[in-house]
């Protein structure tokens, strides 16, 4: 198990429980990329992604050919929710935890919001390889 068990029987499911856990963290990502940090089938992972949007939690926007997707603020429980998934961060696994600390630590979060994309990540991981 990779999140938090509470988390997960408040939400219905785990799958609901890492993207919203993945966007808490990061603000802002696509579904590929979800779906490789949990290592989870992409399919499930976008009609999730689908479904929160339906129902007024996320918001997405078109950048070039991918769909990001990120908190809806004017949801009408945006604070409480965030809150919630604040809260539920003390309650993962530890492995879980420093996965998302090694990631932030190799990957910062773009001025765009999300994990670093494409050509942003080869060059860090270039600059500190010299």
């Amino acid at each position: 198990m990779d999140t938090s068990p509470l988390l997960e029987a408040l939400l219905g499911s785990a799958g609901c429980c890492r993207v919203l856990l993945l966007l808490h963290r990061f603000e802002e990502s696509y579904a590929r990329e979800i779906a490789r940090f949990w290592d989870c089938s992409l399919f499930p992972v976008q009609k999730q992604l689908e479904k929160l949007e339906r129902g007024g939690v996320l918001q997405s926007r078109m950048a070039g050919r991918t769909r990001l997707y990120r908190f809806d603020p004017v949801c009408p429980l945006h604070r409480e929710i965030r809150h919630l998934l604040d809260r539920s961060m003390a309650l993962i696994p530890l492995d879980t935890a420093s996965r998302f600390r090694s990631v932030e630590c190799h990957f910062p979060a773009s001025p765009r919001g999300g994990l670093l994309r494409g050509r942003e990540r080869h060059s860090i991981s270039r600059s500190r390889a010299l």
